[in-house]
């Protein structure tokens, strides 16, 4: 079994989009190393941090890749 000490991602873009079920959540990488996916996770007006969901990366690779995700309960 391989195990890999770092995770390296080139991000390039990331935008939020008011939507009218939601927000959309948008982002690209230029490249990704060991990258298992992203969790993402939206603050609170509390300020505590509450987690939405995990997205699945491409592990490897280089060139653009796009994600998206839907927050229907913001």
């Amino acid at each position: 079994m391989r195990r890999y000490s770092h995770t390296s991602v080139m991000l390039v873009g990331f935008a939020a989009t008011p939507m009218e079920r939601g927000v959309r959540l948008t982002w690209q990488t230029a490249s990704e190393s060991s990258n298992l996916g992203f969790r993402l996770w939206r603050r609170e007006a509390s300020g505590n941090y509450e987690a939405l969901t995990f997205v699945p990366g491409t592990s490897n690779s280089i060139g653009i890749r796009d994600y998206a995700f839907l927050d229907g309960t913001a």
